[in-house]
């Protein structure tokens, strides 16, 4: 077999607030990966509207956000927290290319999104 290569596209590294890429409230969903085999997302840009769902319900939530939002708007953001697990992690990736989703990223959660998730495990007794 002769070795491939494949294009990768990257956004641009700036700091310049009016270059940065910008996603529509409208489009995105955001899926956070914490412990326990539990995700929590949210639709937008509000993480206090913050629901959680289980692995094997992610294909049904990913596809309906996929029907009902523009193709050309829809992103979908991964952030594993700090007690996701690798496996959790290659889970999601593996189920954008099963619903091909080709607008993603995985990035770090931001403390507020880190402590709602931490409030949230604690009140449903999650260790």
């Amino acid at each position: 077999a002769e070795p491939t290569a494949m294009n990768l596209a990257m956004p641009k590294d700036t700091k310049d607030p009016n270059l940065e890429n910008k996603v529509k409230e409208s489009g995105s969903l955001t899926l956070m990966l914490g412990k326990a085999n539990i995700i929590y997302y949210y639709f937008g840009n509000d993480p206090t509207k913050m629901q959680t769902s289980g692995y094997k319900d992610v294909r049904k939530l990913i596809l309906d956000k996929k029907k009902s939002t523009p193709v050309d708007d829809l992103f979908i953001i991964i952030k594993p927290d700090k007690d996701a697990t690798y496996k959790n992690a290659v889970d999601v990736l593996d189920e954008m290319t099963i619903d091909d989703i080709t607008r993603y990223a995985m990035v770090d959660a931001t403390p507020e999104e880190y402590k709602l998730i931490q409030q949230t495990e604690k009140a449903d007794g999650i260790q």
